[in-house]
């Protein structure tokens, strides 16, 4: 699952799989490797337009500093947009709501509506999504992601325990949103990640013949990083948890 819960750590790390566990998920994605080479995605290129961005701290501007420790999340001069009621509760959760934030920029894309980051994830919580156990947030859960989705904004989704690039392409050329798990250092696509996972992203476009998706990344540290941030396919492998969910609009 994705867990952010130690500040700039994002302490999540897929852990050692069973022989069993790991055979089916091989067979799973070599299924949809052959899925996706029967079925061609028609669109070269697809993307979402004009999907609005969001970053997990108020002040997306200020994420750089708050993600190095140069200053503390609590100073954040907007922390009241996120609908908490302080600036500590308001630093609690904002480092456990990259998946909050991949959900309020589709809400915000398909409805018009924008709703606070932390008012969404108290919501969830409430589903099961997030376990709260005082200063600790584990989270987001996916499978009580689904019910909490289609009760409150009517949205069907479905949960991806393997996911393969394959399968993000096919979903976005369906014209589905796909929230992908990848490691925290995809903000700098260069890198190379110490785990996978830990973290989600907004996947909205790619690209087959430059072999480049593009993404909103909740905790992107500068502009290139956060809104329709270029990542190569290749790239992206590096830090892709191979899971996610699927949002069918």
């Amino acid at each position: 699952m994705n867990v952010m819960s130690v500040r700039r750590n994002y302490a999540h790390r897929t852990p050692k799989m069973k022989p069993l566990k790991f055979a089916r998920n091989q067979i799973l994605k070599l299924a949809s490797k052959a899925r996706y080479a029967l079925s061609q995605p028609k669109l070269r290129v697809f993307t979402h337009k004009e999907v609005p961005y969001f970053c997990q701290w108020e002040s997306k501007e200020l994420a750089a500093k708050i993600l190095s420790g140069e200053i503390k999340t609590e100073t954040d001069p907007k922390w009241r947009e996120s609908g908490a009621a302080s600036p500590e509760e308001y630093a609690l959760w904002s480092w456990n709501v990259c998946g909050m934030t991949c959900l309020k920029m589709i809400l915000a894309a398909i409805t018009g509506m924008t709703v606070p980051l932390t008012t969404l994830a108290k919501k969830c919580a409430k589903y099961g999504g997030y376990k709260v156990n005082g200063k600790q947030i584990d989270g987001l859960y996916y499978k009580p992601f689904v019910p909490f989705v289609k009760k409150e904004y009517g949205l069907t989704a479905t949960v991806k325990p393997i996911m393969t690039i394959e399968d993000i392409i096919a979903s976005l050329s369906k014209k589905n949103f796909v929230i992908a798990s990848v490691s925290p250092d995809i903000r700098s696509p260069q890198s190379q990640p110490t785990y996978k996972g830990g973290h989600l992203v907004l996947m909205l476009g790619y690209n087959l013949d430059k072999q480049v998706f593009c993404l909103h990344n909740p905790s992107g540290n500068t502009p290139e990083s956060q809104e329709y941030a270029e990542v190569s396919f290749e790239q992206f492998r590096k830090f892709f948890d191979e899971k996610g969910i699927v949002i069918h609009p």
